[in-house]
């Protein structure tokens, strides 16, 4: 009997009920957080203790682990075999490239993405082991997200080199079958197909080719995002598109802008105008510059 299939109607932990099986097998779940009436995706582990104590010491490192590209773990509970992991909306390179929407930017930029994530989760010595085209999903909130990280064990033949290896692999694998749909250039193929072992090393190799990321993407801040143009969020920005996160106007009095950079998470604020457009950025440091000029100009009047 698969995971999943005698669970009935209870929900896990008194909490997460499953929804609808995800893949072709019982081992994920969309579920419902019933205590934060949230989505989630439930993962249940092995069978085997060893393999899920393995799995179980990987969520965890996975857990401590802060790039936004790599899905957040919610919760582990290794007595009743599952993980919890953040729900993620969105298109993956697979659905993108079905639907003719994947130009070559777009495919560069979401596997230079992934790689960076991996290099992020191979340095701390975390493995994927089964990357596809549907494992990269450009999510409904514009970064690049890396799925199915340690939901597979490794029973320790393989080296961590060889793991490595075989993710960068099958990374520079599926940019090279979307390339083939896509018009690039003769020098991006040759990159691509250069043998590299290390996912960062991919990253690099790709950085000449990356699309634009100074301006800001206008439908980041649009009403109906669902209708906007396929565009990715720019890497330097990503950081302030949270859709939870306050914005401020160009008027807003430099009190205020100090506390509210004082309350936020993020290292900048964007500044929109009355159509709700992002005109620029704000940081603590502008601030203390303008603060700075304002008081000399205060001296040179006196």
């Amino acid at each position: 009997m698969d995971q999943g299939e005698d669970r009935g109607e209870e929900p896990l932990d008194g909490r997460y009920r499953l929804e609808r099986p995800l893949g072709g097998s019982n081992r994920s779940w969309q579920a419902r957080d019933e205590l934060l009436n949230r989505p989630v995706a439930i993962h249940f582990l092995p069978t085997s203790r060893a393999e899920a104590r393995r799995q179980s010491d990987a969520v965890r490192r996975l857990s401590r682990l802060t790039d936004d590209r790599l899905v957040e773990v919610l919760d582990l509970v290794p007595e009743a075999g599952f993980i919890a992991t953040e729900w993620v909306t969105g298109r993956s390179l697979a659905e993108l490239d079905e639907r003719g929407l994947l130009t070559t930017d777009t495919a560069v930029e979401l596997i230079a993405e992934a790689a960076e994530a991996l290099a992020t989760a191979h340095a701390a010595g975390l493995y994927h082991g089964r990357i596809e085209g549907g494992s990269i999903v450009w999510s409904d909130s514009g970064v690049v997200k890396l799925l199915g990280l340690c939901l597979r064990t490794s029973a320790g033949v393989a080296t961590t080199g060889q793991l490595a290896h075989h993710d960068t692999r099958a990374l520079r694998r599926i940019l090279d079958a979307a390339l083939a749909s896509t018009r690039s250039s003769r020098r991006l193929q040759r990159v691509v197909r250069r043998p590299c072992n290390a996912a960062v090393e991919l990253a690099e190799a790709l950085a000449p080719f990356r699309p634009d990321e100074s301006p800001l993407r206008q439908q980041l801040v649009s009403a109906e995002p669902a209708n906007a143009p396929l565009q990715l969020t720019a890497r330097r920005t990503r950081e302030v598109m949270d859709t939870h996160i306050v914005t401020v106007s160009e008027d807003t009095p430099a009190n205020e802008l100090s506390a509210i950079l004082a309350r936020s998470h993020c290292a900048v604020v964007p500044v929109v105008d009355a159509a709700g457009h992002v005109t620029g950025l704000v940081s603590a440091s502008d601030l203390a510059r303008w603060e700075a000029d304002a008081t000399a100009a205060d001296l040179q009047v006196s």
